[in-house]
């Protein structure tokens, strides 16, 4: 499911994954589906890569067609209800409970607190953030193994 992988990938918002279009190497973010209407280039993580063109090569994109067409009118783009329905249909294929509050922002969490001991401006950056605060505050996370490493340390 290559909106997982860009999703866990690249820590972006579900809407501005569902909108992409003209696939190069890299991703433009368009501004128009961006919450902040921020436009923004980044590079396609390598993590990405062969699934992403796997995906294109069953399913080609010529041009200005969306990455992620609506079902039944590939002129939009598919839309977050449906991906929302997606997410849970491949939680269940894959045998794994329904996370509360999870959904696709899960992803953006999980992706900001991976990257919490890397620069705070290049973490914004990568992942489309324009306030540290609404990062560090709303996004990051303590978890274990961090918590464990403040404590040992000398």
């Amino acid at each position: 499911m290559p909106k997982l992988t860009l999703a866990w990938e690249t820590g972006r918002r579900i809407n501005a994954i569902l909108h992409l279009r003209d696939w190069p190497r890299a991703i433009r973010w368009r501004a128009e589906f961006d919450k902040c209407k921020y436009l923004d280039f980044s590079p396609l993580p390598e993590r990405a890569r062969v699934p992403l063109e796997a995906y294109l090569r069953r399913h080609p994109v010529v041009g200005e067609a969306w990455l992620f067409p609506a079902n039944r009118d590939s002129s939009r783009a598919l839309d977050k209800l449906m991906a929302g329905y997606y997410l849970v249909r491949a939680e269940k294929l894959a045998g794994l409970p329904h996370q509360k509050r999870g959904g696709w922002h899960a992803f953006r969490r999980a992706w900001a607190t991976r990257r919490k001991a890397l620069p705070v401006q290049d973490v914004m950056r990568a992942g489309g953030w324009r306030d540290v605060k609404a990062l560090q505050t709303a996004y990051q996370s303590a978890d274990p193994e961090t918590v464990r490493r403040v404590l040992d340390m000398a």
